[in-house]
């Protein structure tokens, strides 16, 4: 197999794996959104907001983490509002006690989303090994692989036939000189 060929077989292999990607992405559940949660909560009377220790604690420590260039208050006067606005900008968790469902809901998207990190970084990893095999392997190694593999498309198959060739190759040569 010569290096087109080898370039080939590749960018091929490169394009399966992008496209199982660009799928597992788009499966991805949408981000639970945590201001509708809060507006349902306040519009429904049934929002608690943090205790004042709390949010002094919350303040504090925003303060606390601010740089020179930083200030607690930030001016939100416009030009169609007249007088000295002040805001502090602080996380809803820090005012609000956050709703129990938008938690459980987020659990659930925080495993969904860690899982397909998972599988993507697993794609990632099997392409890496696969091509470095691809570009080390002997013409022999690879011409067994695309005879025995149907489809070239599927990266874990490609990734498992091949080790399944380097192994019994590494045997067999052990035989013939053991």
């Amino acid at each position: 197999m010569n290096q087109a060929q080898r370039a080939f077989l590749i960018k091929n292999i490169q394009e399966s794996a992008k496209n199982r990607i660009d799928a597992l992405k788009h499966s991805m559940p949408e981000l639970p959104n945590l201001e509708k949660y809060i507006l349902n909560a306040v519009m429904s009377e049934k929002f608690t907001l943090r205790s004042p220790d709390e949010i002094r604690q919350a303040i504090k420590k925003k303060v606390f983490g601010l740089t020179d260039r930083e200030t607690l208050l930030t001016d939100s006067r416009s030009y169609y509002t007249r007088g000295n606005l002040k805001s502090i900008t602080l996380l809803v968790g820090d005012l609000f006690v956050i709703p129990a469902e938008y938690l459980e809901i987020s659990k659930e998207y925080e495993a969904s989303a860690t899982a397909l990190d998972d599988a993507i970084n697993s794609i990632k990893a099997q392409l890496d090994g696969l091509v470095t095999r691809i570009q080390l392997a002997s013409d022999k190694t690879l011409e067994m692989m695309i005879n025995e593999v149907d489809d070239m498309g599927n990266i874990s198959l490609l990734d498992i036939k091949i080790k399944e060739i380097a192994a019994s190759g590494g045997k067999a040569r052990e035989l013939r000189n053991g």
